[in-house]
């Protein structure tokens, strides 16, 4: 035997035992051995491949994402693989509080009324289509001071639309003329609330604070879910799944605190 054999076998000797086995296994006619990088797990070793014919007889293992994708169902590339991630979540707290703040904006209570609100209506300027414009979009409303709001309108033939739009919203505001005689100006005073504006105005935000929390458990159910699959696919270990679901829990009682919050400074100004 040539000594370059003799080195080759040396160092196949070497290896670990488990390896030495694995390769023998694959014995068949021809042997010939070629130095290659051990895994991880033989410590920085160097060990042998098997090649028998020109060909490697070795049974190729799964890929890692292959492997996962077969234990969960669905691909991996999809599953952050960070367990601490909560970006989505973050993502969808923020978007599900925005639009609480938006909602109870629009809320009238206690006599005053968020200018936004009225340019929200919509207003029908073709008679015989069914086609509707936000006011916003062809007139500005502003606060006057006291209790009234000055609209401007951008064409003085929109004001009939504009006024009819007005007096058949739920706001029920009645527009009159400007004291200044611009044609293209609207004079809105804003109605004294009632008893029953008021209780109503309370009842619909503890509607929108329930929306809100509904949406704020929807996505901790999503992010929950993806912990999940994290941890059937193995990209994770038991004990940061637990910490991260934990931490999801924090934040998810942060958001609902948070909307609590919002929707019972909405309770208070609709009282007056």
């Amino acid at each position: 035997m040539s000594t370059a054999r003799k080195l080759l076998f040396r160092k196949f000797y070497s290896c670990p035992e488990s390896y030495r086995q694995f390769v023998w296994l694959n014995y068949r006619t021809t042997i010939h051995l070629r130095r290659v990088h051990c895994p991880s797990s033989l410590s920085g070793r160097h060990a042998l491949k098997l090649k028998i014919d020109g060909s490697n007889h070795a049974e190729k293992l799964p890929k890692k994402n292959e492997s996962q994708k077969a234990a969960t169902g669905s691909p991996i590339a999809d599953i952050p693989e960070d367990p601490f991630n909560f970006a989505a979540l973050d993502e969808a707290i923020l978007k599900t509080r925005t639009r609480l703040q938006h909602d109870l904006a629009n809320l009238r209570g206690g006599g005053r009324m968020d200018p936004k609100v009225v340019e929200s209506i919509l207003v029908k300027l073709d008679k015989a289509g069914n086609q509707r414009t936000k006011l916003g979009d062809i007139a500005t409303v502003v606060p006057k001071g006291g209790r009234s709001m000055m609209l401007i309108a951008g064409d003085q033939t929109d004001l009939k639309a504009i006024s009819s739009a007005l007096m058949s919203s739920s706001l029920e505001l009645n527009p009159q003329p400007s004291p200044s005689r611009n044609p293209l100006e609207l004079q809105i005073p804003i109605p004294p609330p009632t008893q029953e504006s008021r209780l109503e105005a309370q009842k619909e935000a503890s509607k929108l604070g329930e929306q809100a929390a509904r949406g704020i458990r929807n996505a901790r159910q999503v992010c929950k879910q993806r912990l999940k699959q994290m941890q059937q696919a193995k990209l994770a270990r038991g004990d940061d799944i637990r910490r991260a679901e934990k931490k999801m829990e924090i934040i998810v009682e942060k958001g609902v605190v948070e909307a609590k919050g919002l929707v019972d400074a909405a309770r208070k100004a609709a009282m007056g």
